[in-house]
C-alpha cells in the first residue's frame, strides 16, 4: 500500500524588486509560500494527497485554494506539467516490500489578486501563512518555527532546494 501519493505546490514570489543590486542571485530572490499546520506544529508548503480518479494537479488546485484561502483560476494558476516527479520505495523489515512514495511538485503562479489576498491574510492572521526563503528551507526552520521535515526531505531528494553559497 502506498505511503504517500500526492503533490506539493511551489507557490513562488519574487521578493526583490527587478534590478535590485543587493540581490544578484535569482535563487535568493525567490520565496515560497508556507502554511502553519497547528496540529503538527510545523510550516508546510501546500500539499494534497491524490484521491482516486483525481489527477495530481487537480488535487493541488483544490488544496491550494483551501490551505491558502485563494480561488483557483482567479487568484493563481498551477502549471500543467510537474516541475519534478519522485517515485521510490522505502525498504521495511518484515513481510512487506516497503512503502511507496509518489509525489509531484508543481509551480504555482499568483495573479495580482492572489498576491493581494495573501498580503491581506499575512496582515490579519500573522503566522497563518508566511514566505520562506532558500535559507529557511536549507535551515529547516523560519523564525524558530520548524518546517515539515518530510517535505524538506522530498524537496532535497528532488533537488529543489537551492544550496546557499559560503
Amino acid at each position: 500500500m502506498p505511503h504517500y501519493v500526492g503533490a506539493i505546490a511551489l507557490v513562488r514570489r519574487d521578493a526583490a524588486e527587478p534590478g535590485d543590486r543587493d540581490v544578484a542571485d535569482p535563487a535568493l530572490r525567490s520565496e515560497w509560500l508556507s502554511v502553519w499546520n497547528s496540529a503538527q506544529g510545523v510550516l508546510t508548503l501546500p500539499q494534497a494527497e491524490k484521491l482516486e480518479g483525481e489527477s495530481y494537479r487537480d488535487a493541488l488546485v483544490r488544496e491550494v485554494a483551501w490551505a491558502a484561502g485563494l480561488d483557483g483560476g482567479k487568484d493563481y494558476l498551477v502549471s500543467h506539467a510537474p516541475r519534478a516527479h519522485l517515485q521510490f520505495a522505502d525498504q521495511c523489515e518484515g513481510p512487506t516490500e516497503g512503502d511507496i512514495t509518489i509525489v509531484q511538485f508543481y509551480l504555482c503562479e499568483l495573479f495580482r489578486r492572489g498576491r493581494a489576498k495573501l498580503e491581506e491574510r499575512l496582515a490579519s492572521e500573522p503566522g497563518a501563512v508566511r514566505w520562506l526563503t532558500a535559507g529557511d528551507l536549507e535551515a529547516g526552520e523560519a523564525d524558530g518555527k520548524p518546517i515539515a521535515s518530510a517535505q524538506l526531505a522530498l524537496m532535497k531528494r528532488a533537488d529543489l532546494i537551492p544550496p546557499r553559497e559560503g
